[in-house]
């Protein structure tokens, strides 16, 4: 437990001062947005008490969370991952993606949910995060998606052209 304990310092002190800036910055934040936490608690119901407990110990670990492109990404970073909390059925492997109902003000949207190598990779949001701030977010359907309907690579193909692999 003491070398897990060291790693955890040592990683947290070398990744300390990029992710202080982040957050100085308003790019990420050591705990989740009410947004990304309402979504990731509303998937977490919608799963069967064995996954639902792996994905809060997931939580529980000492992470950062970014904000890409003004909050539409919020990868999760974890500084020292604990490899039993990762979720074992295929589904949450090779870039996993699940598709979120979320109603805005009466709006219908679609939040995803990525997954890599079975740990809560990141949400991702149609609009920049501070757009949900004080808006009444109701919660649907969770459904699993594919990764080409990823935001992340919406983006990057706006960014960089066609993305002819998927």
């Amino acid at each position: 437990m003491a070398v897990s304990k060291t790693k955890l310092l040592l990683k947290r002190a070398l990744k300390f001062p990029g992710d202080l800036i982040g957050y100085l910055c308003g790019e990420g934040d050591w705990r989740l947005s009410n947004t990304t936490k309402a979504i990731i608690e509303h998937f977490i119901a919608s799963r069967n008490d064995y996954e639902s407990a792996l994905l809060k110990m997931q939580l529980a670990q000492p992470f950062f969370q970014a904000k890409w492109n003004g909050g539409r990404v919020n990868p999760i970073f974890y500084y020292l991952f604990d490899e039993k909390t990762s979720l074992q059925p295929e589904e949450y492997h090779n870039d996993s993606l699940f598709q979120i109902e979320i109603s805005v003000d009466g709006k219908k949207q679609r939040s995803n949910i990525m997954f890599v190598d079975g740990r809560l990779f990141s949400v991702e949001l149609p609009k920049p995060l501070k757009l949900y701030e004080g808006k009444s977010i109701t919660f649907g359907e969770v459904k699993r998606g594919k990764t080409s309907q990823s935001i992340t690579r919406a983006i990057d193909r706006l960014e960089h052209g066609r993305d002819d692999d998927v």
